[in-house]
């Protein structure tokens, strides 16, 4: 028996019932099969680890406020999964943030 999860691009994945899932996992599933881009059966358990990895390693770091997840965080970790260009994209959004933040631009050292 096997589930079936549409995804948003109108393709179906087959999820095989020979593996233990349990409700959480496959609304998991189905949060990855709306995600934006393209994805084959085996991209599934790609993301699903990755994303378990994320969470479970979050959740045990001993400073709280590292403790959360972010959705920036997240995407960082899909897009290392993807081509060479997707896994430069959290450098240069970092780079370009940086450039962004407001000069100190005091008048007190001039008059």
């Amino acid at each position: 028996m096997e589930a079936l999860i549409d995804q948003s691009n109108g393709v179906s994945l087959q999820v095989s019932q020979s593996r233990p899932y349990n409700s959480v996992q496959l609304s998991i599933y189905e949060a990855i099969a709306r995600l934006p881009f393209p994805l084959s059966n085996e991209d599934y358990d790609k993301v699903f680890s990755v994303l378990y990895r994320e969470v479970g390693e979050r959740s045990i770091d001993p400073l709280p406020e590292l403790r959360c997840l972010t959705k920036l965080g997240l995407d960082e970790q899909l897009l290392k999964l993807g081509s060479k260009s997707d896994q430069a994209l959290p450098r240069k959004l970092s780079l370009w943030k940086e450039r962004q933040k407001p000069l100190d631009v005091s008048m007190s050292g001039v008059l």
